[in-house]
């Protein structure tokens, strides 16, 4: 099993231990792995008796509203005006700028940060440092965290820690499956996760709205021929006329990549106020859909990646979709 640096799990103890007011984030475009983290990691701090607080400055996807305590995730930065915070615990923000907070780096700046995280790209930017780009998840070195202090994990962290491990790995598709991993998830079910739960709501049957917007999205989907990605589109249209929300479009992206001719896919998601989303996936290990994440000021896994940026959607001179960058939003 991987074993976590006793002097740096020691030195987070610590810190949690001497902290009075605690804030803890995890990245913008939240997915199974950050949201599974950071709600397990608030329920192993109430365990502790210690005030913290939960942060993802974004819109939460719906589909994790069954996770406990999800209700109590902030998601404007805003409404802490007036709060002091002494620690603030980032968990898998690949860098300072995925944490959603550079417009509040001065209010931040003098409060102890530890960084907690899994992605290569991570260029630990705390005080205290744990970054293991070679687990699976962050709920994963959580889980192993957890174990190094001994500590007892019931059913509801144990059902978080599930969610992110099964959402990061693609339900064990991922390579970076590995048999710590397995042998965690193993536990976790033993410390009484609930994985029918992480079933029924993560990996289940689309709904009818789902499925006219996987219609769509089928209906559009062409190859690059310069980047061999196959990429397709989905329009504000689309959701207004089928009455969606952009939630329905979950697990589209999982199931796309499960195309073997191509080297990854792309779907670009027009979004309000003049954005485009992008979502990126890659099930072969020669290609880094993170790298081209990054060219658009996202990124993510070396397999899964996604970007937000102004611009609007085009065809591509090569045959696919892609995002025509805009200067300003007006």
């Amino acid at each position: 099993m991987p074993i976590i640096n006793p002097y740096i799990s020691q030195n987070i103890f610590s810190a949690i231990k001497k902290a009075e007011n605690i804030l803890l984030v995890s990245h913008i475009r939240p997915d199974g792995d950050s949201l599974g983290a950071i709600l397990a990691f608030y329920k192993f701090l109430v365990g502790q008796n210690k005030k913290s607080v939960m942060l993802v400055n974004d819109v939460l996807p719906a589909g994790f509203k069954f996770l406990p305590h999800f209700n109590q995730i902030e998601t404007d930065f805003n409404n802490f005006r007036g709060e002091k915070f002494d620690l603030i615990i980032f968990l898998d923000c690949g860098d300072f700028m995925r944490s959603g907070l550079k417009n509040y780096e001065d209010k931040l700046k003098d409060v102890l940060a530890i960084n907690i995280d899994h992605h290569f790209s991570n260029d630990n930017f705390g005080v205290i440092n744990l970054v293991m780009p070679e687990i699976s998840s962050t709920s994963e070195i959580l889980y192993h965290f957890f174990s190094a202090l001994d500590f007892l994990i019931e059913s509801g962290i144990a059902t978080c820690l599930l969610t992110g491990i099964l959402t990061d790995t693609n339900f064990f598709i991922h390579n970076n499956t590995s048999h710590a991993t397995v042998k965690s998830v193993s536990e976790l079910i033993k410390s009484g996760a609930k994985i029918n739960s992480v079933l029924e709501n993560i990996y289940t049957t689309p709904s009818f709205k789902s499925l006219k917007l996987y219609g769509r999205a089928l209906a559009r989907l062409q190859i690059d021929t310069e980047t061999e990605l196959a990429t397709t589109a989905i329009f504000l249209d689309d959701l207004e006329e089928i009455r969606a929300v952009e939630d329905d479009l979950e697990g589209l992206d999982n199931y796309l990549s499960l195309l073997n001719d191509v080297k990854g896919t792309l779907i670009l998601k027009e979004h309000e106020l003049g954005f485009v989303k992008g979502s990126l996936r890659t099930t072969r290990n020669d290609v880094d859909v993170a790298a081209i994440a990054k060219n658009f000021g996202g990124g993510g896994h070396k397999k899964a990646a996604g970007f937000k940026v102004a611009g609007k959607i085009v065809k591509s001179e090569t045959g696919g979709w892609k995002v025509e960058r805009i200067s300003q939003v007006t």
